[in-house]
């Protein structure tokens, strides 16, 4: 009874968390209250589905914890959409853009999309090196691309076992930077550029290389109670 209530309780914590992060959403709300949201969101859910597995047959504690992560991977995407889509983080807090459609095709082609690797973090290190702009603007345009992804490496292979394969996820996870900066270019909202899609398959195969490390693998198991 004491595991029921418990997991009552962290589930309607995360049904709050969750509530919180709509209202602002439409009010505004800053990216990183945003992440730490989901965050919350994320642990409550562990917690409770933790808590209503235990003491069940194993059988039935894996569907409980399977469903809580197919869940969190559910949130995870709609976090993810409001990032690149909505919030507009990755240019207007970055990168200075308005965030607003271009009207002009051309306009946005010669402002806001760039098919040069590493020429825009390469502008933009510059920049904060002739102290021209905040050495943090670079280190998070850049790292938060890197990390961006970085889910998709610990989601993909615990519900697909091919995804397993690096070769398969680097394709994968690629299609899906590929499709968001296409949705940019044919919105023309935010920036399509060729350096977000290489730092968001970077981050996201270094991540999906660790977590295979045997004890790290053996870790993931252990807090998910799922065969990773």
């Amino acid at each position: 009874m004491t595991t029921c209530k418990a997991s009552i309780v962290f589930y309607a914590l995360s049904v709050i968390a969750f509530v919180i992060q709509c209202i602002w959403s439409v009010v505004g709300i800053s990216p990183f209250v945003r992440i730490a949201l989901f965050i919350t969101v994320a642990l409550c859910l562990h917690i409770g589905s933790v808590a209503k597995a235990q003491g069940r047959e194993l059988q039935t504690a894996q569907r409980v914890m399977k469903n809580t992560y197919l869940l969190m991977f559910a949130l995870y995407l709609l976090l993810f959409i409001a990032l690149v889509f909505i919030d507009g983080y990755f240019a207007e807090d970055i990168r200075g853009n308005s965030g607003r459609t271009v009207e002009s095709f051309k306009g946005y082609r010669e402002n806001y999309m760039s098919i040069v690797p590493f020429k825009t973090s390469g502008r933009l290190l510059y920049a904060a090196k002739m102290n021209w702009i905040s050495p943090k603007k670079p280190l998070l345009n850049i790292g938060g691309n890197l990390l961006l992804c970085t889910p998709f490496a610990f989601f993909l292979p615990l519900f697909f076992k091919r995804q397993h394969n690096f070769f398969i996820f680097f394709f994968t996870v690629s299609g899906v930077s590929v499709l968001v900066e296409s949705i940019q270019l044919l919105t023309r909202r935010g920036f399509c550029d060729i350096d977000d899609l290489i730092f968001n398959v970077i981050g996201a195969c270094v991540v999906h290389g660790l977590l295979h490390i045997a004890f790290l693998r053996k870790l993931t198991e252990k807090i998910t109670k799922l065969q990773y």
